[in-house]
């Protein structure tokens, strides 16, 4: 999902000659709705010392949309998302994000939007389809951001079983054997079903959650019918609706996302000191991003760090007087790692935010998956 957001963000504001990105922590669950209102206000203003140098008109355009982005105290509820992310310009029509996680508020001006925030909140989410099977219907639902969003429902009747304790006789046994073959076909629309969503929309991952007798069934039909590396069951939940969903979605991804980071750092680690597809340390990946090399760029969390970036075909560097491919000079890059982001989405790459340390941390916190070996 991240790469795909960032994809459209990057896409959206290409043209733009200013792009102000704003992020903003709404968490319900680490401040009471006065404190998050104080907090929203004191961006708001710092959002409207950045563009004091916008001409009159664009400043009061920028006005008008902040005060559809900042809620009042009386819009605050338990629903809102944990944070959200906002970006406007002159040029280009403003895009919003709820996000499903808490981001540090902040908002800066720069050329092009601000996105290792954005990567950070998703990094744990991939594009997920998620189907709800239940006795009197089948539901897809979507994740895009914080929002899950319903795809499909539609209203079925998976039939009963008779359930006995002694011996069934031979009509029990035929309703039986019809009640398995009305299940089993409806089970092959709704996999069908998914494997011409997941075509259409290139999700990375298919979950099936409710009812665990059909649920079981319907995994094994998945498997079979669609070539995912990640087709798997959500746990069963004792509550139902979607904001149940939406919190069981959430904890599952965060879980699966630690096992996941920690078996990439260990690929990095063992590929990169052979010289394999993979790269470690600053400079290495510097380097490897420079040729477009970079597959999947991975960063522990973010540390502020200055470089230095060619005058004139773009690439980066830590120090170097002189350009490291075309040998020209180069000028001073404050924020080393969010230019490093930009030229890795750039180049068709993306980036996961672990979020916390790990060993990657004894090659400064960062490291990469190439597409071929330098």
């Amino acid at each position: 999902m991240r790469k795909a957001v960032v994809r459209d963000i990057l896409d959206r504001f290409t043209p733009a000659s200013a792009v102000l990105s704003l992020y903003g922590d709404t968490d319900r669950s680490r401040r009471s709705a006065k404190e998050i209102v104080i907090a929203l206000k004191n961006l708001n203003r710092q959002a409207l010392r950045l563009v004091e140098d916008w001409p009159r008109e664009d400043q009061e355009k920028m006005r008008n949309l902040l005060e559809g982005v900042f809620p009042r105290v009386e819009d605050l509820s338990t629903d809102l998302p944990r944070g959200w992310s906002f970006f406007i310009s002159p040029e280009v029509p403003a895009f919003s994000l709820p996000l499903p996680a808490s981001v540090a508020a902040e908002a800066s001006l720069n050329e092009r939007p601000r996105l290792f925030p954005l990567i950070q909140a998703l990094s744990p989410f991939k594009k997920t389809l998620v189907i709800v099977v239940e006795n009197r219907s089948v539901s897809f639902y979507h994740r895009y951001g914080a929002e899950l969003e319903l795809l499909l429902r539609h209203v079925v009747e998976f039939p009963s079983r008779i359930k006995a304790g002694g011996r069934y006789g031979m009509e029990e046994r035929r309703i039986e054997r019809r009640a398995e073959e009305e299940t089993g076909r409806l089970l092959r629309e709704t996999a069908a079903e998914a494997k011409g969503l997941f075509g259409d929309r290139l999700f990375k991952r298919i979950l099936a959650a409710g009812s665990k007798e059909l649920t079981a069934p319907l995994l094994t039909l998945l498997r079979e019918q669609l070539p995912m590396e990640e087709v798997d069951l959500l746990p069963e939940s004792p509550e139902r609706g979607e904001s149940s969903l939406q919190a069981t979605l959430d904890e599952w991804a965060q879980a699966r996302f630690w096992q996941e980071g920690e078996a990439l750092v260990a690929r990095i680690l063992s590929e990169a000191p052979k010289g394999g597809l993979a790269a470690a340390g600053m400079r290495a990946v510097l380097a490897a991003s420079n040729r477009g090399a970079i597959h999947q760029l991975v960063l522990e969390e973010f540390e502020p760090r200055s470089g230095v970036r060619c005058t004139r075909c773009g690439a980066l560097g830590l120090d170097e007087a002189t350009c490291p491919l075309c040998g020209l000079e180069t000028k001073p890059e404050k924020d080393l790692l969010e230019a490093l982001i930009q030229q890795v989405h750039g180049k068709d790459g993306e980036t996961l935010v672990l979020g916390r340390p790990s060993i990657l941390r004894e090659w400064e916190g960062i490291g990469a998956l190439l597409r071929f070996v330098l």
